[in-house]
């Protein structure tokens, strides 16, 4: 009777050891895997970007100087980069997903979410990555590509969900500085008024003496001290306020706006007929 006893308490021991292995397989475990490893090794060595979307895909470049460009060899917003970098070099995982609901969390991540892609400058990958928000919850998913544990993951620091970032169209992308230029360092600006072309101009500035207005001639001509001022101060910083879509963006279109605005800029210092 006492070794019926005995042997019951092993086959429950033993049971209660397979079901303990089991709960900490399927909530805690594998962090140390491969499927765990979600951030960069080194960003320094990334050379291109590729965000892939649903209905469209981002490629970025950088260049010799650092500048991330489009191929169109449009400038991306430095600050995007300088946070998606923060993002693959900080992430954490704050939450493992129950293996009970990989298979679903990982099919809604394949289908809907973002692949972001870097390879180095000979174009191999260094790290492929999935980023899925639940916007529910302001939380963010990650999954490895090929992996089958997906991950909810954090950024220190950041509250919400930052994989908002890689959601926002092209042109939110884009550099929104036209002109960004200490007016001390500029020495000459030249004006091409497209429809006007004896309306054009130049603006010399040497350091030292007083800034020289020329005509299309090479003539010089009067202008308003403050009105120079004016201007200098308005071309220190120009910014995109909104892209405007490329089948409304004429030739004719675009010429009729750049004549506005250059006649614009050049009636306060001066009217060269």
């Amino acid at each position: 009777m006492k070794n019926r006893k005995h042997l019951v308490w092993i086959v429950l021991g033993f049971l209660f050891i397979v079901i303990a292995i089991n709960l900490i397989r399927n909530r805690y475990t594998t962090l140390s895997s491969d499927d765990a490893r979600l951030t960069l090794n080194d960003s320094s060595a990334v050379s291109h970007i590729l965000i892939r979307r649903t209905n469209d895909s981002l490629f970025l470049s950088r260049r010799s100087d650092g500048t991330w460009i489009f191929p169109d060899q449009r400038i991306a917003n430095p600050a995007y980069l300088k946070f998606v970098f923060r993002i693959f070099s900080q992430l954490k995982i704050s939450s493992v997903v129950p293996r009970n609901q990989w298979d679903a969390i990982r099919d809604s991540i394949l289908h809907a979410g973002v692949e972001i892609i870097f390879y180095n400058h000979q174009q191999l990958i260094l790290h492929n990555i999935y980023l899925f928000p639940d916007r529910q919850n302001q939380k963010t998913f990650a999954l490895k590509k090929s992996a089958q544990q997906p991950f909810l993951v954090e950024l220190p620091g950041y509250e919400g969900n930052f994989s908002g970032l890689f959601y926002l169209p092209v042109t939110q992308w884009y550099q929104p500085v036209i002109i960004h230029y200490n007016p001390r360092q500029i020495r000459e600006i030249y004006v091409d008024h497209v429809e006007s072309p004896d309306k054009s101009f130049t603006l010399r500035i040497l350091p030292g003496q007083q800034p020289i207005l020329l005509d299309i001639e090479n003539d010089p001509h009067p202008y308003s001290e403050e009105a120079l001022k004016a201007y200098l101060t308005f071309l220190r910083n120009i910014y995109v306020e909104k892209y405007i879509d490329k089948q409304a963006s004429t030739t004719a279109w675009r010429k009729q706006i750049q004549s506005i605005v250059f006649a614009l800029l050049m009636k306060p210092i001066a009217s060269i007929n």
